[in-house]
C-alpha cells in the first residue's frame, strides 16, 4: 500500500510539473498548501516562499484585493464561477490570468481544501485589445479621417496596449532618401528633428536601416549594437534603451515609412510583439496608401474635368473649324439612311449645289436634275454597285450645262453598315472641283508649248554640258597647279632654308669673334637682315598654306611652361637690346598640361611679343595668361601681351588684322615688316576656336589678346612631345664634353652647325648621309643625334628607323635638324622615332636649349 501510495504521489508531482497552466492548492483555511513550477514562475516566487501564506498575497495588486476578496469569499460558499483577475509579480509587472477555483472534499463530504487552476491570459487580452484598436482604426479609415489623425490614433493606441512602450511612425518624403514627419508625439521634438535630417541607409539607426532594406530590424540593446553606433548619445538624451522598427509596404512591396516600438532598456520581442509589429505597420500602410489613392484620384478627378472642359472647347473649335475648312475646301458631306430614307445634308453642300442651308434636301430623283445626263446615269451605275457589294466610290460628275460657267464636283461615297454588317445606307462627300479641272484644261493647252520649250532648252542643256565638260577639265588644271604650288612651296621653303642657314649661322658665329666696330657692325646688319628675310619668308609660306587650306594643326600632349620658356629664350636678347623687360603672369587656376599645337601657340605669342619689342622702348612688356573657362575634357585659355609703346588710333585698329596692312604707310617705313603676321595669327586663333582682339590708344600702349580652347592632356607617348622645362636660362654648362653626332649633307651646314656645338663644349661627329650615320653608331658612342632629313644614299626617316630597331641604339634621343618646317613632315619625323624638331636656319639658344632638355632625360 505505501508503494502505491509513492507511485501516485510521484505522478501526481510529474504531472504538476508538466502542467503549462498554474495550480493552487488551499487547505480549508485558504493557506497555500501546494503548487507547482508554472505558477512559481508566473508570480515570481518560490513555492517554499507560498507555503503557509493566506490569500489574499502579495501577487496581487492592491487595487484587485477587492475582487480577490469576493472572488475567494464564493470559493469559500462553495460557488462555483471563473474569475478574470490581475496577478503582480516580484517586480511588480501586472498580468491578467484566468482561475476557477473548486473545493475538495473527503469521503463523508467535508471541504478539506481548494484547488484551483491560474492560466496566463495577457497574450488573449492583447489580442483582445489588440482587436478593438485595429477595429477603431478601420473605422476611422472608412470613416475618411485625414492621414495625420489616423497615424496618431496608431501610435497612441499601441502605446496604451504597451505601456512601457514608445511609438512612432516616420514617412519617406518625395526623394525616398529622407524621413518626413508622420506620428511620434511621445518622443522628444530634438529626437525627431534630427531623424529628418538623415539621409536612410544601412547602418542609420534600426528606421534608417529598415526602411533602405524593407526588412524589419530588431536591436534589443541600442547602447551596443552597431546600427546605434553614431546615435547612443541622441537615444540616451531621450531615454531610449531598444528600438524595433519595420517597414511599411505598399502593396507593392514599396517602402512608404517604418514603424517603430521603443523601450527604455534594453528589450527583446517575443513572436506575439513580432506580429502586432508586422499588422501595425500594414494598418499603416493601408492609411497611406489610401490617403496617397485619395490624393491621386482627387488630381485625376481635377485632371479630368480639365480635360473635359479643355475637350469640349476643342471640339466645338473643332466644329467651327470643319466648318470653315469645308467651306474652304468647297466639300460638303452628306448621309442617307435606307431605313428610314432619311437624308443630312452639310450646309456647305447645300452652297455647292446654290441651294439655301437649312431647307428640305432633295431627294434622289430631285438630285439627278442637278448633273448632266451622262453624269447622272453614270452616277446611278456606281450607287447601285455600291449598294450591292459594299465598295466605296470615287467619280468625277460634270453638273448641269444650266449653269454657267461650266462646274465639276467630285463625289465620294461609301456603304453604311449596322452592328451585323448589314448595309444599311450610304454616306460620303462631295468637293466643288471646277478651279481644279480648269486648272487641268489649261495645263492641257500649255503641254503642246511645253513640248516645243523642252526641245528648245534639250539644245541649250547639251551646250551646258559641254561647258560643264570643259569647266571640269579646267578645275583639274587648276588642283594640279594647287599642288605644284604646293611642292614648290615645300621645296622653295627647303632650298632658301639651306643657304639661309649658312648666312645666319655664319654671321652668328663670325659676332662671337674678335671684331672692330666697323666689321662688327656690318656682320649685325647681315644678322639682322638674314632673320627679317627668314621671317618674311615664313610668312609668305604660312599665308600661302592657310590660303591652299593646307596649313593643319598639331594636336600633342604639350606644358605651357615649355611655350612660354620658349617664348621667352627667343625674345630676351631683343627686348634687352631695346631696354625692355619682359614680366610673364600666369594665374595659379591656369591648367598647365594641355594638349593641341604648342608651336603654333608659341608662333601667336612670338607675335605678339616681337611686334610688342618693336613698337616700345625703355619699359615692361607684360604677358599674362589666365583660364576664363574650363570643364573635364578641355580649358579656354586667354593670353594678353600689353605693351607701353606708341598705340594706334581707332582707324588703325580696324584693319591691323587685314592681309598685307600695318598702322600706316610711315610705320611700315620706320618699323618694317610684311603685314602678315597678325593675320596668320588670327587665322591661327580661329583654327584653335578662339578669338582675337586688341585695345590700344596712340601714346600709351597697345594690348593684343587672343583665346584658344585646348584639350586637357592625357597620357604622354614617346616621341610625341618635348619633355617638360621650367621658365628660366637654359643650363649651357651642361652640354660640356657631350658627344652629338651630326648627320648632314651640306658643308656648309655642316661647318655652321659644328662651329655652334664647339661653342658650348659639345663634341661632334659627323657623318654625310643616314648610312655613315649608322656605321659611326657602331663604332662610336654618342649621347645624343642631330638628322638632316634630305641627304643622299639614305634619308633621316630610313636612318632614324634603323637606329630604332638596333636594340644597343634605340635609346639614343634624334633631334631632326632640316630646312623644311612642313606640319606634314613633323608628323612623319615623329612617326618614325625622332624626339624633337629644330628647323633651320637655326636659332642657338633654341637648338641649345633643346639639347639640354633631351641629354637631361637621356640620363
Amino acid at each position: 500500500m505505501e508503494q502505491e501510495l509513492k507511485a501516485a504521489t510521484g505522478f501526481i508531482t510529474d504531472l504538476l510539473n508538466s502542467m503549462q497552466d498554474g495550480f493552487v492548492l488551499l487547505d480549508e483555511h485558504g493557506r497555500f498548501a501546494r503548487t507547482n513550477p508554472a505558477f512559481c514562475r508566473m508570480v515570481d516566487l518560490t513555492e517554499e516562499e507560498l507555503i503557509g501564506q493566506t490569500v489574499p498575497f502579495s501577487f496581487w495588486p492592491p487595487e484587485e484585493l477587492t475582487n480577490i476578496q469576493a472572488a475567494f469569499q464564493m470559493m469559500l460558499d462553495g460557488k462555483k464561477a471563473t474569475f478574470d483577475l490581475t496577478f503582480m509579480r516580484r517586480d511588480g509587472e501586472r498580468f491578467p490570468a484566468l482561475i476557477g477555483p473548486s473545493e475538495v472534499r473527503d469521503e463523508a463530504g467535508n471541504i478539506t481544501g481548494y484547488v484551483t487552476t491560474v492560466k496566463d491570459i495577457t497574450e488573449r487580452k492583447r489580442s483582445e485589445h489588440y482587436e478593438r484598436f485595429r477595429s477603431q482604426t478601420l473605422e476611422l479609415l472608412a470613416g475618411g479621417q485625414p492621414l495625420q489623425t489616423i497615424l496618431d490614433a496608431i501610435v497612441l493606441g499601441m502605446e496604451a496596449l504597451s505601456p512601457t512602450a514608445i511609438c512612432s511612425i516616420l514617412l519617406l518624403d518625395s526623394t525616398g532618401r529622407h524621413f518626413r514627419p508622420g506620428a511620434g508625439p511621445s518622443l522628444p521634438d530634438y529626437y525627431n528633428d534630427a531623424l529628418y535630417t538623415l539621409e536612410i541607409g544601412i547602418g542609420v539607426g534600426s528606421c534608417g536601416t529598415a526602411a533602405v532594406t524593407g526588412e524589419r530590424v530588431i536591436v534589443s540593446d541600442i547602447a551596443t549594437h552597431p546600427y546605434w553606433a553614431p546615435y547612443t548619445d541622441l537615444a540616451a538624451r531621450a531615454g531610449l534603451g531598444a528600438c524595433w522598427s519595420q517597414p511599411i509596404l505598399s502593396s507593392t512591396r514599396k517602402v512608404l515609412g517604418t514603424f517603430a516600438i521603443y523601450h527604455s532598456h534594453p528589450h527583446t520581442p517575443t513572436a506575439a510583439d513580432i506580429l502586432v509589429i508586422e499588422q501595425t505597420a500594414h494598418l499603416a500602410s493601408i492609411a497611406i496608401e489610401r490617403t496617397q489613392a485619395e490624393q491621386a484620384m482627387r488630381e485625376l478627378n481635377d485632371t479630368l474635368e480639365q480635360r473635359v472642359a479643355q475637350r469640349t472647347a476643342e471640339l466645338q473649335d473643332r466644329e467651327v473649324w470643319l466648318r470653315d475648312a469645308q467651306r474652304v475646301a468647297r466639300l460638303g458631306n452628306w448621309r442617307w439612311d435606307a431605313v428610314s430614307d432619311a437624308i443630312w445634308w452639310s450646309d456647305e453642300l447645300y452652297r455647292i449645289y446654290d441651294k439655301q442651308p437649312g431647307t428640305l434636301p432633295p431627294t434622289y430623283e430631285e438630285d439627278q436634275k442637278n448633273y448632266t445626263p451622262e453624269s447622272g446615269a453614270r452616277l446611278t451605275a456606281i450607287v447601285q454597285q455600291c449598294l450591292r457589294t459594299g465598295e466605296s466610290y470615287e467619280i468625277d460628275l460634270e453638273l448641269s450645262r444650266d449653269t454657267s460657267p461650266r462646274r465639276w464636283v467630285r463625289a465620294r461615297g461609301e456603304a453604311l453598315r449596322n452592328d451585323r454588317q448589314e448595309v444599311i445606307g450610304l454616306q460620303g462627300t462631295v468637293q466643288d472641283i471646277t478651279a481644279q479641272k480648269q486648272a487641268e484644261q489649261k495645263i492641257m493647252s500649255l503641254n503642246a508649248t511645253l513640248e516645243q520649250r523642252i526641245r528648245e532648252r534639250t539644245a541649250d542643256l547639251e551646250t551646258i554640258n559641254q561647258l560643264l565638260v570643259e569647266a571640269k577639265q579646267h578645275a583639274r588644271i587648276a588642283e594640279t597647279a594647287t599642288l605644284a604650288k604646293s611642292d614648290f612651296l615645300a621645296n622653295m621653303s627647303h632650298e632658301i632654308r639651306t643657304p639661309m642657314n649658312s648666312v645666319i649661322g655664319m654671321a652668328y658665329l663670325v659676332l662671337g669673334t674678335k671684331l672692330d666696330p666697323q666689321q662688327r657692325d656690318y656682320v649685325e646688319k647681315i644678322h639682322l637682315s638674314g632673320q627679317h628675310l627668314l621671317a618674311l619668308i615664313d610668312n609668305i609660306l604660312d599665308f600661302s598654306k592657310i590660303e591652299s587650306g593646307k596649313l593643319l594643326l598639331e594636336n600633342v600632349d604639350f606644358t605651357l611652361d615649355t611655350v612660354v620658356h620658349s617664348l621667352m629664350t627667343l625674345t630676351a636678347e631683343s627686348a634687352a637690346e631695346r631696354g625692355l623687360r619682359l614680366h610673364v603672369d600666369i594665374a595659379g587656376d591656369v591648367a598647365c598640361q594641355l594638349r593641341g599645337d604648342p608651336l603654333r601657340l608659341n608662333q601667336i605669342l612670338l607675335n605678339f611679343v616681337n611686334n610688342a619689342i618693336k613698337f616700345s622702348h625703355d619699359s615692361v612688356i607684360h604677358v599674362r595668361v589666365f583660364m576664363p573657362s574650363a570643364n573635364a575634357d578641355s580649358c579656354l585659355l586667354r593670353f594678353e601681351v600689353k605693351d607701353y609703346g606708341i598705340g594706334m588710333t581707332a582707324e588703325q585698329l580696324g584693319q591691323i588684322f587685314q592681309p598685307f596692312q600695318q598702322a600706316d604707310s610711315s610705320t611700315t617705313r620706320q618699323y618694317g615688316g610684311t603685314g602678315l603676321g597678325l593675320t596668320i595669327s588670327r587665322q591661327l586663333v580661329q583654327m584653335m576656336g578662339g578669338e582675337v582682339g586688341v585695345s590700344s590708344e596712340p601714346g600709351k600702349g597697345s594690348t593684343f589678346w587672343f583665346s584658344a580652347r585646348l584639350a586637357r592632356a592625357g597620357v604622354s607617348k614617346p616621341g610625341g612631345s618635348a619633355p617638360v622645362t621650367t621658365v628660366g636660362r637654359p643650363e649651357y654648362h651642361a652640354l660640356q664634353g657631350a658627344r652629338v653626332l651630326l648627320a648632314e649633307d651640306n658643308l656648309i651646314n655642316q661647318q655652321v652647325a659644328a662651329a655652334l656645338l664647339e661653342r658650348v663644349g659639345v663634341k661632334v661627329l659627323i657623318a654625310a648621309d643616314g648610312r655613315e650615320a649608322l656605321e659611326v653608331l657602331k663604332h662610336q658612342p654618342v649621347d645624343m643625334v642631330l638628322m638632316d632629313l634630305q641627304m643622299p644614299v639614305m634619308d633621316g626617316q630610313e636612318a632614324t628607323r634603323c637606329i630604332r630597331a638596333n636594340p644597343l641604339t634605340q635609346h639614343i634621343p634624334i633631334i631632326v635638324f632640316t630646312a623644311n618646317a612642313w606640319a606634314d613632315v613633323r608628323e612623319q619625323c615623329f612617326a618614325a622615332g625622332m624626339n624633337d624638331f629644330v628647323s633651320k636656319p637655326v636659332k642657338p639658344a633654341l637648338l641649345y636649349e633643346t639639347l639640354v632638355r633631351w641629354l637631361r632625360v637621356d640620363k
